[in-house]
């Protein structure tokens, strides 16, 4: 019998094409970063430009729309929607827990025995 050659196990698995690709997601999220990092000073400076011509009549309307929203939005937790409410009970249910000597009460109190 021919004898089976022994695999060397201490021989490094060739990582090549793993590290090409971890290489690859690495590079392109620091394009997306970079892309990310363009567009937000963008945006800062639109802000910035744009808070330069509020006036003082501005920030009084705004002033005025948060107080109503804050008034609105109170008066909205404090009244639950109709769904959320409990239903009343009904007068036939009240009877049958006030009085336990009614005919069904009697019947299991029967049944118990």
């Amino acid at each position: 019998m021919a004898k089976r050659q022994q695999q060397n196990l201490d021989e490094g698995v060739n990582m090549d094409s793993m590290m090409d690709n971890m290489t690859n997601v690495v590079g392109t999220l620091l394009l997306v970063l970079m892309i990310v990092q363009m567009q937000v000073n963008d945006k800062a400076g639109q802000i910035e430009e744009s808070f330069a011509s509020v006036t003082q009549d501005d920030l009084n309307k705004a002033k005025k729309q948060l107080e109503t929203a804050k008034m609105a939005s109170n008066k909205a937790v404090q009244t639950k929607p109709r769904w959320m409410r409990k239903p009343r009970p009904r007068p036939r249910t009240c009877a049958r827990l006030k009085a336990p000597w009614n005919k069904r009460a009697s019947k299991f109190a029967t049944l118990r025995r």
